[in-house]
């Protein structure tokens, strides 16, 4: 079908251009300042395996590990542990030490 000379799906496209652009911009800035706990760590601990796959000895199965231990973390939080003694309980090492200096 033709809308002034244009076809319905290219009418379609110009219209939502400008929409969905401006949209990306919104959920960005409101997805980074209103990240709770569980994201902060899923994304903490994503940057955390990526430097870590550049390394000798990389364990490609880590990152499941972690996610699962961040689950394990906000439900201990829920619980009443403070964040400190939740990482503490879950990871150990340099990973715990990042975690803390985050969340300090």
């Amino acid at each position: 079908m033709h809308i002034n000379g244009m076809q319905e799906n290219q009418t379609t496209r110009i219209t939502l251009q400008p929409l969905l652009t401006g949209w990306k911009d919104v959920l960005t800035s409101h997805t980074i300042n209103t990240m709770n706990l569980h994201s902060q760590l899923d994304h903490l601990l994503t940057q955390w395996d990526i430097k870590q796959s550049t390394k000798r000895g990389y364990n490609p199965f880590a990152l499941g590990i972690y996610l699962r231990q961040a689950e394990r973390i906000v439900e201990s939080v829920n619980q009443g542990a403070t964040i400190s003694d939740a990482i503490d309980k879950h990871f150990s090492d340099r990973i715990a030490a990042m975690l803390h200096k985050k969340f300090s």
